[in-house]
């Protein structure tokens, strides 16, 4: 994927343009992250990727981007786009939240 807006490593998620990661409470919250960006192998078309770290920031990233996938086209339209949520590690992905202070469209 090329112009993304988040990369994820072992310990957390971090701004792919300045290297900088975001604050997260690992001890409370599980992170997710949903991407859109260019295509390498076909700029006519978005690839989009939903990751986080471990198993249930992967789970409220697709939870969230399934259970709002309108809402986002409907923001964000025909952008690239960064998208950051949670999860509580007590709770299960029903209770996913968006961080909209990190996202990031282009």
């Amino acid at each position: 994927m090329e112009n993304v807006a988040y990369g994820v490593d072992d310990n957390s998620i971090f701004d792919y343009e300045n290297k900088k990661p975001i604050e997260m409470n690992n001890a409370v919250y599980g992170y997710g992250i949903i991407l859109k960006a260019r295509n390498p192998l076909n700029y006519n078309k978005p690839a989009f990727l939903l990751g986080g770290l471990g198993t249930l920031g992967t789970k409220a990233a697709i939870y969230y981007f399934i259970k709002n996938i309108a809402l986002i086209g409907n923001e964000l339209g025909k952008k690239n786009f960064g998208i950051v949520v949670r999860v509580r590690i007590a709770s299960d992905e029903q209770s996913t939240e968006r961080l909209k202070k990190y996202d990031k469209s282009y």
